[in-house]
């Protein structure tokens, strides 16, 4: 239900403003270097999708352009000889 200005239900509400003061952030020496250990996956072939997405997309934007073509056909003016 729309408020009409003026009448806000909570205008009487009072907000206790809180100040937070960030942390320090810890020192890390200049000469420290972190090594992190790779891992190597095995997809065995796979691929992130299979040929019928794109079976599916391929149709979908078909009958896009199937629908386009039948709306522009029938919002041109039909001319008489």
């Amino acid at each position: 239900m729309p408020v009409a200005p003026g009448e806000y239900p909570f205008a009487d509400s009072d907000v206790a403003g809180v100040q937070v003061e960030a942390a320090e952030p810890p020192a890390v020496a200049a000469d420290t270097q972190t090594q992190v250990a790779g891992a190597q996956v095995e997809r065995d072939g796979e691929l992130p999708f299979t040929g019928g997405d794109v079976l599916v997309l391929v149709l979908f934007g078909v009958g896009a352009v199937a629908v386009g073509l039948v709306l522009a056909r029938r919002a041109r003016p039909r001319t008489t000889t």
